[in-house]
């Protein structure tokens, strides 16, 4: 194979793991602040294109300028387009490639070249075989390049593309390369979208949603003027509000906002929702949203403007056997129930307990509270004691408001006109409600209920989740073909769902 067909099966390769997240303003990426970032979450990465470049009796500081130099180049390049109004997302691809292929065949970089070769495991071995692996999932990226890759989309494609977009030169009105960042636009009953702080922040009203036209801006807030975020969350973007405040629509519209996949850490994107700020209890109220991992946005559908920002449920790890073996805690009133063994392994995880006379009572029902309190500490959460309540019926002084509270910030429980009814009994649709978003899955509510005897008695705003509910058998039917989805649950039934929930 020659040099040239090797480079141009090796270049797109090199782009998208590396330079593919160069997206525009790319002169901000040599700034001293953020190339020493770039460096250090890519370290990994950066080291061994360095000590392939050592092989060659190239110091390591000369390796280092090597890529820098590289990389300044590029930017130059990048940042002539994007001024001359022939850089953009669609032709970006090419763009960049044309521009490496010029910087790549010139002997300042000829070390660059084999080292990054090396470092994708294509020393000596067929370099389409490699590539094709590594395109493929077979073989593992280079340490460092996916945190690397993250870490640029963060600080160019998103922070610097706010920046102003100088404006095009002569008279011919040529579009510009980047987005318009106008925070503010008039709005009227035929509908419309905002979309600003470079597609970080935006809305979608839909026609008939106004009754007159209205100014409706998205601003950027500080966060020590808004609510504390929930103990339980973090913030894995910036804090908006839409406004005017205090607006309510005719119908829902869409709200839409950016995450930082940098903030996860740990965490996983199903576990992040959009939450909104309430003023007069001062705290924040769990909405749930669609995520989207390849634009990192979540939208969500409300009636009202207010603040909003998209959070990343924290959750602890399981907890250990609160007794050693051969020191579980035995219930007199278990030794034959169908359900004896499920119920002593949440026992056995401090996840659930008996009464002082030491028994269990599988057989009576369960509170909407009680089952809260189970899948609350089921899932690892700490309870949380705002100031003020999320429901009426809930007070401070209520045993169960700690555990509501978590999981109403958690998004798990929702209440109905202001009140959570903690003391009824728990309905199996709602367990199925419940356990659903705790898997976080309540996104993917669609399909056909399985063929129950008794699935037209399923509530319609439970029918999604009662369907993947069956599906992933987190919730079974009885022998006569029912799903009983009104019937109260009993504690054993309870318990057993939690265990398919924990996979225990």
């Amino acid at each position: 194979m020659s040099g040239k067909s090797i480079l141009k099966l090796f270049l797109p390769l090199l782009f998208l793991f590396f330079f593919i997240p160069f997206q525009a303003r790319a002169g901000s990426l040599v700034e001293p602040a953020t190339y020493a970032k770039l460096k250090s979450i890519g370290q990994g990465y950066f080291i061994q294109l360095q000590n392939e470049m050592v092989k060659e009796d190239i110091s390591q500081e000369k390796a280092d300028e090597i890529i820098f130099n590289y990389l300044k180049e590029l930017d130059s390049q990048l940042q002539k387009n994007l001024q001359a109004g022939t850089l953009n997302e669609g032709n970006f691809k090419e763009v960049l490639g044309s521009a490496s292929m010029e910087l790549i065949l010139k002997p300042d970089y000829r070390s660059f070249l084999k080292a990054a070769l090396r470092v994708f495991g294509a020393g000596e071995e067929n370099p389409t075989k490699v590539f094709q692996d590594i395109m493929e999932g077979k073989k593992p990226l280079p340490p460092g390049v996916q945190q690397f890759y993250e870490a640029v989309k963060q600080e160019v494609l998103y922070d610097a593309l706010s920046k102003p977009t100088p404006p095009a030169s002569g008279g011919g009105g040529s579009s510009p390369a980047v987005k318009s960042t106008e925070n503010k636009k008039v709005i009227g009953k035929e509908g419309g979208q905002l979309i600003a702080y470079n597609e970080k922040a935006g809305v979608e009203i839909p026609a008939g949603a106004l009754d007159k036209e209205l100014e409706v801006s998205i601003n950027k807030v500080d966060q020590v003027n808004v609510p504390p975020v929930p103990v339980n969350c973090k913030l894995a973007g910036d804090i908006y509000e839409f406004g005017p405040a205090g607006v309510k629509f005719n119908k829902n519209i869409t709200v839409i906002l950016q995450y930082d996949p940098l903030k996860l850490n740990e965490a996983k994107e199903v576990d992040l929702a959009v939450y909104y700020a309430r003023k007069d209890t001062n705290n924040w109220v769990f909405l749930g949203g669609t995520v989207d991992k390849q634009k990192h946005t979540v939208k969500v559908a409300v009636d009202h403007f207010s603040l909003f920002a998209v959070m990343v449920i924290e959750k602890a790890k399981a907890a250990p056997p609160v007794k050693p073996p051969g020191e579980q805690v035995r219930l007199t009133d278990l030794e034959n129930h169908w359900a004896k063994g499920n119920i002593q392994k949440l026992i056995n995880q401090g996840v659930i307990g008996g009464y002082p006379d030491n028994t269990f009572r599988p057989n009576n029902s369960i509170t909407r509270a009680e089952f809260t309190k189970i899948l609350v500490k089921a899932m690892g959460f700490a309870e949380v004691k705002p100031a003020s309540p999320t429901f009426a019926d809930v007070p401070s002084s209520s045993w169960a408001y700690g555990v509501v509270e978590v999981a109403a910030g958690a998004g798990l429980v929702k209440g109905s006109e202001g009140k959570f009814r903690p003391d009824d009994p728990i309905t199996r649709q709602e367990i199925a409600v419940l356990l659903v978003r705790g898997l976080g899955k309540e996104a993917d509510v669609i399909g056909t209920v399985p063929n129950f005897a008794d699935a037209s008695r399923i509530a319609p705003w439970a029918r999604g989740q009662v369907i993947i509910a069956a599906k992933e058998r987190l919730i079974n039917g009885y022998p006569d073909n029912t799903i009983k989805p009104v019937k109260n649950s009993t504690r054993a039934e309870a318990a057993v769902m939690v265990c398919r929930l924990l996979k225990l």
